[in-house]
């Protein structure tokens, strides 16, 4: 019995910890990602040379609002003329009301 498990022993020592090849993986990464960091600090460059226009952006929104308050009174009415649509709509003369009839009859006097 004690030769079998000197024999496993054996075996088992002599296969190798894969745990060890880890560290080895890891030092092997190509030295692109070194370049990251670097990488971040160029586009906080990038946003501080930005062109002094975008600067006046906020006054551009309110002047936006002010221009949104200088409509011409003459479109304060377009609410109400939308409201008269269904009451055109209603106008329709009634001579239209036939066309179901009218076809009705042409077809059965085929």
């Amino acid at each position: 019995m004690l030769p079998v498990l000197a024999r496993i022993s054996q075996a088992l020592s002599n296969i190798p910890p894969a745990l060890d090849k880890i560290p080895t993986t890891l030092d092997s990464i190509p030295p692109a990602l070194d370049n990251i960091p670097t990488a971040l600090d160029n586009v906080s460059t990038t946003l501080d040379n930005m062109p002094p226009a975008f600067e006046n952006m906020p006054t551009t929104q309110y002047n936006i609002l002010t221009t949104l308050d200088n409509i011409p009174p003459e479109l304060d009415n377009i609410p109400l003329e939308l409201n008269n649509i269904p009451t055109a709509l209603d106008s329709i003369p009634p001579a239209f009301d036939n066309i179901p009839t009218t076809l009705g009859n042409n077809t059965s006097s085929i």
